[in-house]
């Protein structure tokens, strides 16, 4: 039934298929797993949110108060956090049409360039059939150059200034939900998502090369399994719920914990704990922050009024004003003839 009603679909929209099927996605996201809201993630979340709750309340269930830990008042019902539930639907429709309409460098068009430029350089290559040991390769090394790629565009964005002004989209809700994940202003989703093109499209295209034909990862309903398994507690990174790993797992995986630590304004904080998935990057690079036990922490600008973010109109053009003035100074230009 829902291979006929998909064949249905895509032979009555054609070209438009893709844009409604990812516009549905956006309104409905419970039912696909390529989701942060896929029903599945969402029953994890809720399942280790009661075990969390259980051990602090040391197995005295009253289901008001269980209710009250995973959904307080304080947290679902703040301003900045309906503001991003407004966003999660507004911009979920926007970046998507814009996508379509932009035709955005893909990974595939990338790994095209890649194989072809890897014959030039060294001839046809008759490649290796592929065996089980390639496939798993291919699914850790997918999953560590996307993840990558997230790491250093996330570092970009925090560190090059013009771009931080777009980032604080991200950053200035004063608490946490799961769509905060979502809450990115559409210049950086494109800009990210041309990274994330590169860097899966160099691996990509050297295994297209290396190989009789294109690898695919290990899956699961048609997800990478790693990307699975990390999602099944990624909705923890978003939200009030502290969860983190032991000591030694954190230098490797970065724990939903580490994440909120990322999003705190303490000043020891900042610029911390970029990773998605592996905070092997943040080791490497001088940026990981493992908490030593459950913190206390404020969410959102330290430096920005949070007037600024206190719209949807001002969510998308703040960040734009901000970072033409810090371009061209325009600002500071006008500020100064206004004293003389």
């Amino acid at each position: 039934m829902k291979e006929a009603v998909k064949s249905f679909a895509q032979d009555y929209l054609g070209e438009y298929y893709v844009l409604f099927r990812e516009i549905f996605n956006v309104v409905f996201p419970f039912i696909s797993p390529f989701t942060r809201f896929y029903w599945l993630y969402i029953v994890t979340f809720l399942v280790v949110a009661f075990v969390l709750y259980a051990r602090q309340e040391k197995g005295q269930i009253n289901l008001m108060r269980m209710f009250q830990f995973v959904f307080p008042r304080s947290v679902y019902l703040h301003p900045s956090a309906i503001l991003t539930t407004k966003f999660y639907f507004v911009n979920g429709i926007l970046v998507t049409v814009l996508l379509f309409s932009l035709s955005v460098l893909t990974a595939t068009e990338v790994a095209g360039v890649v194989s072809g430029g890897l014959q030039m350089v060294f001839g046809e290559n008759p490649g290796a059939p592929v065996s089980l040991w390639g496939i798993a390769l291919f699914s850790l090394l997918i999953v560590m150059t996307m993840d990558f790629a997230n790491w250093f565009g996330h570092y970009v964005f925090h560190r090059i200034p013009f771009l931080w002004e777009f980032h604080k989209v991200h950053h200035c809700p004063e608490q946490l939900t799961p769509l905060t994940n979502e809450q990115q202003h559409p210049f950086e989703m494109i800009v990210r998502r041309l990274i994330g093109a590169f860097f899966g499209g160099l691996t990509i295209g050297f295994f297209n090369y290396a190989y009789l034909e294109p690898v695919q990862e290990f899956t699961v309903m048609k997800v990478g399994v790693i990307f699975l398994a990390f999602s099944l507690l990624a909705n923890f990174r978003h939200s009030h719920i502290w969860l983190p790993f032991p000591i030694w797992l954190s230098r490797v995986l970065s724990s939903p914990a580490m994440h909120q630590v990322h999003h705190s304004k303490a000043p020891e904080h900042w610029d911390k704990n970029y990773a998605v998935i592996f905070s092997l990057w943040d080791w490497i690079f001088g940026t990981i922050y493992i908490p030593q036990k459950k913190e206390t922490l404020r969410f959102g600008l330290a430096h920005d009024s949070a007037a600024d973010y206190n719209s949807l109109v001002n969510l998308y053009w703040v960040p734009c004003k901000k970072a033409w003035y810090g371009l061209t100074g325009a600002k500071a230009e006008e500020q100064k003839s206004e004293t003389v």
